[in-house]
């Protein structure tokens, strides 16, 4: 037999059943068919399975893992939300909680978050998830999780100093080059009389943010474009629309723009507004329903897809596999960006 661990998931692919299946097979209090019991259990000892952390929770007390959720935009933390109820749901069998919070920054205060945070701790939760508090300034708040001997993951952006165990986000070194390609393509289709490019980025200070910008300034001189400005658009769409108007103002003649965060709507809706949709290549980010009609009438000539439910779920269950199996947390997990064209759209539109 080989010297690789055998695990809960050998034993499924060895029967043919579910991981959940096998994870009841464990527990003799769980409702499971004797068959299916027994064949699971003779399988476990043919392999040699030891039973691990994991499955001995079953007879112990439920694990609880915090996620909050501090949003900006609804079309993309709901994927957030999707990613971490899809992991909840695979390890629930094993007796884990989920506590989850989601607010609103148009609606919530920081404070509030702050005080998720401050609960968390009080309950004593074996790990916590965490969107929307992503710069310098949240570091204090975030430390207290840290003295607390709670491991959290934080998602979208990093906050080094905050003594996160992990951050789980884009890999923004890879998308920003995939959109300064991309741009390049979509003005050579626009038929661009210039290469005159600018980027708007949700947040100058927010290190994801600043990462997408590096790395398409890198991948822009490869390419051969221009990058004539920096607009930052602190994800207020008064203020896009102005950047735009702005630059546009300066720049009659130029050739792209890429919106590097899932923001974009108000620059789309000011292109076609004003009769510019198709006529200057545009990258965005993400996939959701609104962005969708700007990518088939041509606004959009390509957007690049961040995985935020993938990114949420396997924070989650880095979280979950560390406290049931001792499994370190990985200290940086990357979601692969994908090009997303008119042509492949719809593969994006029917996911989860």
């Amino acid at each position: 037999m080989s010297s690789r661990k055998v695990t809960m998931y050998t034993i499924a692919a060895e029967t043919g059943l579910s991981i959940a299946a096998v994870s009841r097979a464990f527990d003799p209090h769980s409702r499971l068919k004797p068959e299916k019991r027994q064949l699971i259990l003779d399988t476990a000892k043919r392999l040699g399975y030891v039973q691990n952390k994991m499955a001995s929770r079953l007879s112990g007390d439920a694990m609880k893992i915090g996620v909050l959720i501090y949003g900006t935009l609804e079309v993309y933390y709901r994927e957030y939300v999707a990613g971490i109820r899809d992991a909840h749901a695979e390890f629930v069998d094993y007796k884990v909680d989920c506590d989850l919070r989601l607010l609103d920054r148009s609606r919530d205060a920081l404070e509030a978050a702050y005080a998720v945070l401050d609960e968390f701790i009080a309950a004593g939760v074996d790990g916590v998830v965490i969107n929307g508090l992503s710069s310098s300034e949240h570091t204090e708040p975030l430390r207290r999780l840290a003295d607390a001997g709670i491991p959290f993951i934080l998602l979208d952006s990093d906050v080094p100093d905050s003594l996160r165990s992990g951050v789980s986000m884009n890999d923004t070194a890879t998308a920003g080059r995939m959109a300064a390609q991309l741009l390049s393509c979509g003005m050579a289709v626009c038929g661009a009389s210039t290469k005159k490019t600018a980027v708007f980025p949700a947040d100058a200070g927010n290190l994801s943010q600043v990462s997408l910008t590096d790395s398409f300034r890198a991948g822009a001189a490869e390419y051969g474009l221009e990058v004539v400005r920096i607009c930052d658009t602190e994800n207020r769409t008064d203020l896009a629309e102005e950047l735009l108007e702005g630059l546009l103002a300066d720049h009659p003649d130029l050739g792209g723009i890429y919106i590097s965060s899932a923001n974009s709507m108000p620059i789309c809706h000011r292109l076609r507004a004003r009769g510019l949709a198709g006529k200057l290549a545009v990258v965005t980010s993400d996939v959701f329903d609104e962005l969708n009609g700007c990518i088939m009438d041509g606004t959009v000539f390509a957007t690049i897809y961040q995985d935020p439910f993938m990114q949420a779920r396997a924070a989650f269950e880095a979280l979950y596999r560390a406290a049931a199996e001792g499994t370190p947390i990985p200290e940086r997990i990357l979601a692969r960006p994908q090009a997303v064209l008119r042509s492949n759209l719809e593969l994006y539109t029917k996911r989860h």
